[in-house]
């Protein structure tokens, strides 16, 4: 790799560091408010909505910020993830 290269490797996986600090500290927030006894109130409701929007939002961005310094890594390939789930189908009830 490049010294740029180099660079803008350690700034992503710093970069996802931050974020994954971000995300524990807002999980812990929205943990807490979820075991809360009053959890079924309007105003708790509404705070766990936008928690869980905060922990989808810094999720994203994590994966962003670990995307960019894989791909910069030397010797690394990008691919996707794929799930397969074998069984049986099941037959309704007649």
């Amino acid at each position: 790799m490049s010294d740029q290269e180099e660079v803008w490797c350690e700034l992503a996986r710093a970069e996802e560091a931050n974020l994954l600090t971000q995300w524990a500290t807002v999980f812990q927030e929205y943990r807490a408010l979820l075991a809360a006894p009053d959890k079924e109130q309007p105003a708790s409701v509404r705070q766990l909505s936008e928690l869980r929007e905060k922990l989808e939002t810094l999720h994203a961005a994590r994966e962003r910020a670990f995307h960019e310094a894989e791909g910069l890594a030397p010797g690394k390939q990008r691919h996707g993830r794929l799930w397969l789930f074998l069984g049986r189908a099941q037959q309704p009830n007649r």
